[in-house]
């Protein structure tokens, strides 16, 4: 099946703006909000070395070459939601592709196969390959040669791979010696970059950083530029990436080249990547329009299993823009300031989100729903589907909590651990600073903490109220294993809820190594069924009201989950379906988000969930393996 995502542009806010002139056609068993289902893929174009120095010997008969070529097969098979491509120099002038930036999904299995297939010869033009690939970015003609690699050209253009006007992209260029054959075309180059001081490559990073390379997007696209010295240490290659805000790293080996990458992936994340589509109402007292309130989940990358994450509300206003006079819809502050930056796409410094009291601007961690969970650890609603005569998660038999005789060691993974070690997991997970992380002497309070949604974009209900106080609330997933349930209004926790499944994970998250790989756990789409059944704007189960959320695990797994959350302060497991076992032994990842429709079989119409078959990562694993 197809596993890409749906990618939300920075641009796409303003096509939420529009939102409030749209006709909502939702019926009375549905209440739709608008979603991307994703975030904007960085763009990562990395510039290999092939030269002939690169045959040189490292150790046990591996070449410098053959390191790049295995820490380069491994990178892009840990790499995920990003658009990679690549090329290389080592001919007799400028450089060559290898493959256009595309989603890495789309590219991995190929674009490794190109890589190992590079031989060591030739010479080193540092900067004519990276003037080539600012060409590449800015959509421009080729600059000493036309590439026939599928999607890099059509006619004499490049096909720029910047496509919303906040991606961020970045180069990435490795090399282990100076540059030879690199002054050619220098006359070409400082038409368009200035004096060049000796070689020209810093002056290039320089102007890719400072400069618009895409006039075809609103505001400025730079292009920021990592390096990379592999065995070679160069005044050259510090000097370029800090004129490209990057970084400058080096390398000497097969760890300290994958350390090196990794570093610079996960730097790439963290300044690319922090928040998702926003969830927005449908406004159920006038269908025509929506409500203001925007909710936005964050997420911040780092090295190891544990990313921080929140959800924070913000609100949309019609203002007027002070250099065209004319009104246009913003993302605005709690005091009302308009909230993200045009020019990044970022929220600003000085922003403040509706709850925490704060300027928490760019800081993920900061204010959110994570600021408002209850101090005492002891009043958190934590549960888990651990008894099957229960449905009610509020039942002490659901209840994640160190008295219920329901948990088991091997629920967390490890039959043999401590009686000790057991209670400090539950209580972790459940959200106490058992370590005293804030530092405030405490060690059974809340850790005001929340783990990444890093594809759970904020699903609303509204559940009546009126419509300058709706009583809204909000879902969404993260990587600790969580479905939350938010009030919309204070940020306060109705309930936070993780399949049992995942309890097996929480001993790794709550190590952290540095060293360890993402883990995953409910961070798919959610999905709702609200009917209404008198259609008077109020969920009201006496009124045969209901409310149900449905999610899948993407890359946490192969289950599916559904909930009743009629009433969200007491929620009720209604079911899971188990990839792997029974009617759905072939079931994957549910990487796919559940449509919720009606059919007819058997001539009766029934109601259902549609989703597709799942990621069958041992069948890719198998097919990239064995791949010619």
């Amino acid at each position: 099946m197809n596993s890409s995502l749906r990618k939300l542009s920075c641009s796409l806010i303003s096509m939420f703006f529009s939102l409030a002139t749209l006709h909502a056609a939702a019926d009375d068993t549905e209440i739709f909000f608008t979603d991307t289902g994703g975030v904007v893929q960085p763009n990562i174009l990395f510039i290999l070395d092939k030269s002939g120095s690169m045959g040189t010997e490292v150790s046990n008969n591996e070449s410098r070459l053959d390191v790049m070529q295995k820490v380069m097969s491994d990178l892009l098979d840990t790499m995920t939601d990003v658009n990679v491509g690549a090329m290389y120099f080592g001919g007799n002038e400028g450089g060559y592709f290898l493959s256009a930036v595309k989603d890495i999904d789309l590219v991995r299995s190929s674009l490794k196969t190109s890589i190992n297939n590079l031989s060591a010869g030739g010479n080193t033009p540092l900067a004519e390959s990276t003037f080539e690939a600012m060409r590449y970015f800015q959509g421009g003609s080729s600059f000493i040669r036309d590439s026939n690699v599928s999607g890099v050209m059509t006619g004499d253009k490049y096909n720029s791979p910047i496509e919303y006007e906040c991606q961020p992209s970045n180069i990435v260029l490795l090399t282990d010696g100076q540059p030879t054959q690199d002054t050619n075309h220098n006359e070409t180059i400082e038409g368009t970059v200035g004096a060049c001081s000796g070689n020209c490559l810093d002056e290039i990073s320089l102007h890719m950083f400072n400069n618009d390379m895409s006039s075809e997007q609103r505001g400025p696209q730079a292009v920021r530029t990592y390096t990379v010295g592999f065995a070679t240490d160069q005044t050259l290659l510090s000097n370029t990436a800090d004129n490209g805000g990057g970084k400058y790293l080096l390398a000497n080996d097969t760890d300290s080249l994958k350390e090196a990458f990794k570093n610079i992936y996960t730097d790439i994340l963290a300044t690319s990547a922090t928040y998702s589509a926003p969830g927005i109402a449908v406004n159920t007292f006038d269908r025509l329009n929506h409500l203001d309130a925007l909710y936005f989940s964050l997420f911040q990358p780092a090295n190891g299993p544990r990313w921080a994450g929140n959800l924070k509300r913000y609100k949309l206003a019609i203002q007027e823009n002070q250099t065209t006079g004319l009104k246009e819809a913003v993302v605005v502050d709690a005091a009302g300031r308009a909230a993200v930056d045009p020019a990044t796409g970022f929220f600003k410094e000085g922003a403040q989100s509706w709850w925490g009291g704060v300027q928490d601007g760019r800081d993920v961690t900061a204010s959110g729903v994570s600021s408002q969970h209850k101090d005492a650890n002891s009043d958190r609603k934590v549960y888990s589907n651990l008894s099957a005569q229960q449905a009610d998660l509020t039942n002490s038999a659901n209840a994640l909590v160190t008295s219920n005789n329901q948990i088991t060691k091997a629920m967390f993974g490890d039959s043999s651990m401590s009686d000790a070690t057991l209670e400090a997991l539950i209580n972790w997970t459940r959200g106490m600073d058992i370590t005293d992380g804030d530092t405030d002497g405490l060690t059974s309070d809340s850790r005001k903490f929340v783990a990444d949604p890093l594809h759970s974009v904020p699903h609303l209900i509204v559940y009546g109220g009126s419509e300058v106080a709706p009583d809204t609330s909000v879902f969404f997933g993260d990587n600790q294993g969580f479905i939350h349930g938010i009030d919309g209004e204070t940020g306060a926790t109705h309930f936070s809820f993780i399949p049992k499944d995942l309890l097996v994970n929480q001993s790794t998250l709550r190590t952290n190594a540095t060293a360890g790989a993402k883990v995953y756990g409910m961070d798919g789409a959610v999905v709702s069924w609200v009917k209404d059944d008198n259609r008077d704007g109020n969920i009201v189960a006496g009124d045969g009201d209901f409310a149900y959320i449905y999610s899948g695990m993407r890359r946490g797994g192969s289950n599916y989950y559904a909930l009743n959350v009629t009433d969200p302060d007491s929620p009720q497991f209604q079911w899971i379906i188990q990839g792997g076992s029974g009617d759905f032994a072939e079931l994957g990842q549910t990487w796919s988000k559940p449509v919720k429709t009606k059919i007819v079989l058997e001539k009766t119409v029934r109601e259902v969930l549609i989703f597709g078959g799942g990621y069958d990562v041992t069948w890719i694993r198998t097919t990239q393996r064995h791949a010619p």
